[in-house]
């Protein structure tokens, strides 16, 4: 008899890259994700598609970390994600393989144990993941996350209730994010200029703790403006592009209170702001015109 897992997506507000050195980051699950089903079998097998090496790695990697020796053949993966575009495909994979497999073998594994089973496949996708993504798609809502270097399992993961709902666009650059690429490229940078890298990170810091509080008040416009500013640094560390900086002034054009890349940048989303759900609508629609894949969120309660 074959189980099902589910794994949420997620965008992250403040703090991407800059979280990967211990400093605040935000982020929150989206109302849409990826289910796996999956059975016993006597080898281990992804779906029939040009995605099925990779599937079949991380199934490896996560039934291991379970304890699970008997193998599995994963039937159907049903994603509303798209696969590269920093809304944490690989780490709702992760998670709903992981739950999957759980109920298939009758684990009674707690969720943070699901979360930790997760990031070992991440570290799989992504090298050195921060493990933001794949606690987004274990426990989905709002959080504040901070990693915690030496001891993962012991990351601060704070969630949170924003004060007052809020729309977001996720707008996609057509271009594959290349997430694990511009981690190493900023390590690099981060090597070569650690006296100003430092001080970077020491802002984005500041900003994320500033957007917590900000967010608890259901301050929008303040909310708009620290997202601005997030973008800045992330543009001056190197990982956005020049269509993605297009896409955040047009989305300011467009009423937007603030727009800025999301994920690992090279590519990806932009998210940008409203103030209601018309003007976000209305976004949408200009970008779809403009023959980009984008679609509204509503984040809160």
């Amino acid at each position: 008899m074959a189980s099902t897992g589910f794994g949420w997506g997620k965008t992250i507000l403040f703090g991407e890259h800059f979280v990967v050195y211990g400093t605040e980051a935000i982020a929150v699950g989206l109302d849409r994700g990826i289910t796996v089903t999956l059975e016993r079998s006597e080898q281990d097998e992804g779906p029939s598609d040009e995605h099925a090496d990779a599937v079949k790695q991380a199934v490896q990697i996560i039934r291991q970390a379970a304890g699970v020796s008997e193998q599995v053949r994963v039937l159907l993966i049903e994603s509303a994600l798209p696969v590269g575009q920093g809304t944490g495909s690989s780490a709702a994979l992760s998670v709903a393989i992981a739950r999957a497999i759980a109920k298939e073998f009758a684990l009674a594994l707690p969720e943070e144990r699901i979360n930790a089973i997760a990031y070992e496949a991440e570290k799989f996708f992504h090298g050195t993941p921060s493990g933001i993504d794949n606690t987004l798609a274990t426990y989905g809502g709002a959080i504040l996350f901070q990693k915690r270097p030496v001891h993962p399992d012991e990351n601060r993961i704070e969630r949170f209730l924003p004060g007052k709902p809020f729309w977001l666009v996720i707008i996609s650059s057509g271009t594959r994010a290349a997430t694990r690429e511009m981690v190493a490229e900023v390590r690099l940078r981060r090597d070569r200029q650690e006296e100003v890298f430092s001080q970077f990170c020491a802002a984005s810091s500041r900003i994320s703790s500033q957007a917590h509080q900000v967010l608890l008040s259901g301050d929008l416009d303040a909310l708009g403006e620290l997202m601005n500013l997030n973008h800045g640094l992330l543009v001056g560390i190197g990982v956005s592009t020049v269509r993605l900086d297009t896409i955040v002034h047009t989305a300011r054009a467009q009423g937007a209170l603030g727009a800025k890349l999301t994920g690992g940048g090279g590519g990806g989303c932009v998210i940008a702001l409203f103030p209601d759900q018309d003007s976000a609508v209305a976004a949408q629609g200009h970008f779809q015109a403009e023959l980009l894949a984008a679609y509204t969120v509503r984040i809160g309660s």
